[in-house]
């Protein structure tokens, strides 16, 4: 959860001064599920929660064959955050071959399917609706990243460990 925005961290601890001050959070869920609705099972990512592949993967795990993401990027004004966000968003649609429909209230409702075709966004700020015709894969099948969501990183740290050992330059006579 985003602190400051959905929870206010320790202040749990102050219920006097959480109430004083009108504070309310948001608690955590169970974690990712797909919900199945005729057939196929849909996958909602709220706000940032698509910005963490893991999420994604345990609702690619419980089977959703298409990923729902509602988020709101007002909080941020006419900055580069709306752009980043949906970028990193759709990306999702790539690392795990399922389609990715994003709608907010502010920033840019776009979509992408599982093959990396990019759909009509909707301009900044503006209200807009938007039909999407995306293909659904009724089983799609497990991705690589799916099944080791790690291996980027191990395999750039396993790079970056490589180019710093030092070389020997010293000549043997």
């Amino acid at each position: 959860m985003l602190a400051f925005g959905e929870y206010f961290p320790i202040i749990s601890s102050f219920p006097k001064l959480e109430e004083k001050l009108g504070l309310g959070s948001f608690e955590r869920g169970d974690g990712p599920e797909a919900i199945p609705v005729n057939g196929f099972s849909l996958g909602p990512q709220i706000c940032y929660e698509s910005l963490f592949p893991i999420f994604s993967k345990g609702l690619s795990d419980a089977g959703a064959n298409v990923f729902i993401n509602v988020t709101n990027d007002s909080w941020f004004g006419p900055t580069s955050e709306p752009f980043q966000n949906m970028i990193m968003t759709l990306s999702r649609s790539l690392e795990f071959r399922r389609p990715t429909i994003r709608a907010t209230n502010t920033g840019f409702t776009s979509a992408m399917d599982a093959t990396g075709k990019s759909y009509k966004k909707s301009s900044l700020f503006t209200e807009q609706a938007i039909y999407y015709d995306i293909p659904l894969e009724e089983n799609p099948k497990e991705t690589l990243y799916q099944q080791f969501p790690y291996l980027p990183e191990v395999a750039l740290s396993l790079m970056l460990v490589l180019f710093l050992i030092p070389r020997s330059t010293s000549k043997r006579d």
